[in-house]
């Protein structure tokens, strides 16, 4: 399991929007007729920018900012970020002050966070500018156009504030360019005005065409990564049905227990479902600490947010189960591993099966390891109801 250290997907998707990136920056001096030596320069200054973008997904990952684990595996970030590299160049032939850069923040900002957006925007400008000789009054403006768009993206993922900001964004980015043209020659040019009017109308309707169904798409990331970690052909599930079949079969259960129980208590029967299944994940390294490695393996895996989180509260041992969900698949992987070293025919009376749930439950429950979940005491009852008239543990 040691090749597991860094994230496959993660690596090749960073790879390609590299790839982009320097393509950006050696296509754009060379249309327009940079030396050799300028080329290379350009090359290189666009890798040391997008160094500061991906050390800027990390701290995003690192704080929580990529919420839900949302594009956790950066493919829709690639996708954005590999169009808006196209985009960039071809914003190279507008006249100045007028290209929507407002844009890249914007659609960055709603498949990521605001830092790598803002990081994004201005490397993208600057190279931009550098290549087409730009004055520094229009770096200016597209900075401050780009600042804009970071922070319009959080109230435009309110529907009740996007026909106000679709207002607003065309009449900013007129105002900007009529301003920052008139720092730099003291005059008002009608054309640009008129550019950069046009821009701020195609700007508000890729917003109104794209925006909604981004986001609703990024949204929906952490239920399609759930889907895909619980495939029977994933490579992690394979590993574990190689591992041993004892493993696999117990997991199995648990994972399918938690998924039926979860909606009784108004828990995730998906996250339930894929935490129920790895939660020895770190067993499979052979040796401990079995909480770290699990962890380990579930990042570098890119699995969600939430499961990682649970699989971090492993049997309380570093940590106490801080979600219903959590709660739930420690006392289900309890309940299945007591039932499974017990005798069947010990315990084939309707009694003696509802004794040993009662005794599992109150023992792990007296130890105060679900204090922090939230998890009601009535909750916690139905809990105890759904595997007594319900579900054979057997």
């Amino acid at each position: 399991m040691e090749e597991r250290k860094f994230s496959e997907k993660r690596v090749k998707n960073i790879m390609l929007m590299l790839a982009a990136t320097a393509g950006l920056a050696a296509a754009l001096p060379v249309t327009f007729g940079f030396a050799a030596d300028q080329i290379i320069t350009g090359i290189f200054l666009s890798v040391l920018f997008f160094l500061l973008f991906v050390l800027s997904l990390i701290h995003a990952r690192a704080d929580g900012s990529i919420a839900g684990n949302r594009a956790v595996d950066y493919t829709l970030i690639r996708n954005v970020y590999i169009v808006f590299c196209i985009l960039t160049y071809g914003f190279s032939f507008l006249p100045e002050y007028t290209a929507p850069v407002v844009l890249v923040s914007v659609f960055l900002g709603v498949v990521s966070a605001q830092l790598p957006a803002l990081a994004v925007s201005i490397c993208l400008n600057i190279l931009l500018c550098i290549t087409v000789h730009a004055n520094f009054y229009e770096l200016c403006a597209y900075v401050f156009l780009s600042l804009a768009g970071c922070l319009f993206t959080e109230l435009l993922k309110q529907e009740k504030n996007r026909i106000g900001i679709l207002v607003i964004l065309p009449c900013m980015e007129v105002v900007t360019a009529a301003l920052f043209h008139y720092l730099a020659d003291y005059t008002f040019d009608r054309n640009t005005i008129l550019y950069a009017a046009a821009g701020g109308l195609i700007t508000d309707l890729l917003i109104l065409l794209l925006f909604g169904k981004i986001k609703k798409y990024a949204q929906n990331g952490k239920t399609r990564s759930l889907a895909a970690i619980m495939e029977e052909d994933y490579p992690l599930l394979a590993e574990i049905r190689k591992y041993s079949k004892a493993d696999y079969e117990h997991a199995k259960k648990v994972s399918n227990l938690c998924e039926r129980c979860a909606p009784s208590i108004g828990a995730d029967p998906a996250v339930a479902k894929a935490a129920g299944f790895y939660y020895r994940l770190g067993k499979i390294e052979g040796e401990p600490p079995y909480v770290e490695n699990g962890v380990l393996i579930a990042q570098s895996s890119c699995f969600p947010r939430e499961v990682v989180d649970i699989l971090a509260e492993y049997n309380g041992e570093d940590a106490l189960p801080s979600t219903k969900e959590s709660a739930l698949v420690h006392m289900v992987e309890a309940l299945v591993t007591r039932f499974e070293i017990l005798d069947k025919n010990t315990v084939s009376s309707t009694w003696n099966y509802e004794v040993v749930i009662y005794q599992t439950m109150n023992e792990t429950s007296a130890t105060g390891i679900y204090d922090a979940s939230g998890l009601t005491m009535n909750q916690f009852l139905k809990i105890r109801e759904f595997f007594v008239k319900g579900e054979n543990l057997f």
